[in-house]
C-alpha cells in the first residue's frame, strides 16, 4: 500500500490517527470496514405530503458518518468522498428501482465557490461512476437563498420553496435518483422531487 507520495505527504486516517497511504483516501482499513457496517435508514416520516417515491440513507448522523462528512464538508478532505459514495452505493442497491440519472442537489455559486465544492456533487458523481449510471446536472440553487440550517421543521419546508430551478425545461429521464449529504426533514430532496416531477420525471 505504500506509495512515493507518503514518503512526502504522511497520511493519517481521519477518524482514528492511524498511519495510512494516501491511497486509502483518508480512511483506514479498519475504519473504512466500520463505515460499510453503518445502519440504513430507510422511509419517509408519515405526516407530510411528499413527492419523493422513496428514500434510503446510509448511515445514522452521527458517530463514523457525522465526523467523514465534517471532515469533507469543513476541512476540504474531498477525498473522503471515496468511501462515503461506497456506503451510498451500498445503501442505493437496497433500493427496487433501475434509474435511468443520477443528480445532486444543487448548490448555489456564491457557497460553492467559498467552500470550493459541492460534496452532494461530489457524492453523486462517484455513486454515479459506480453505479455505471449518468450523471446530469438537473436543477440549479437560486442565487441569494437562504440557509435551512437554523430553522425549525415546518419552516424548512416553507423555505425552501422557489429555491430550485431547471437548467432545461423538460426531463428527459424516468427515474431519477437525487443524491445529498444529509437528510434532516426532508425538505431540501422533496422539493428538488416536485420541481423533477412537475417537469416530467416519473420516480
Amino acid at each position: 500500500d505504500v506509495c512515493s507520495s507518503d514518503l512526502l505527504f504522511p497520511m493519517r486516517c481521519v477518524t482514528c490517527g492511524s498511519r495510512i497511504s494516501n491511497s486509502l483516501n483518508c480512511l483506514c482499513r479498519s475504519c473504512r470496514e466500520a463505515a460499510r457496517r453503518e445502519p440504513l435508514c430507510t422511509g419517509l416520516p408519515d405526516d407530510r405530503y411528499w413527492f419523493l417515491d422513496g428514500h434510503v440513507a446510509a448511515a445514522e448522523y452521527n458517530g463514523l458518518a457525522k465526523d467523514l462528512l465534517h471532515h469533507m464538508k469543513f476541512n476540504g478532505r474531498k477525498r473522503i468522498a471515496d468511501p462515503l459514495s461506497d456506503m451510498m452505493c451500498v445503501a442505493g442497491n437496497s433500493l427496487p428501482e433501475q434509474f435511468d440519472v443520477v443528480t445532486a442537489v444543487p448548490m448555489n455559486p456564491s457557497k460553492k465557490w467559498k467552500r470550493g465544492f459541492n460534496q452532494s456533487e461530489l457524492l453523486a458523481k462517484r455513486i454515479a461512476r459506480k453505479m455505471k449510471i449518468q450523471y446530469v446536472s438537473l436543477l440549479r440553487e437560486r442565487r441569494r437563498a437562504g440557509t435551512q440550517r437554523e430553522l425549525k421543521y415546518r419552516d424548512r419546508f416553507l423555505n425552501i420553496l422557489g429555491r430550485y430551478e431547471l437548467r432545461k425545461q423538460r426531463v428527459a429521464y424516468a427515474k431519477v435518483l437525487i443524491i445529498d449529504d444529509v437528510f434532516t426533514t426532508g425538505a431540501t430532496l422533496n422539493e428538488c422531487a416536485r420541481i423533477l416531477k412537475e417537469a416530467g420525471a416519473k420516480t
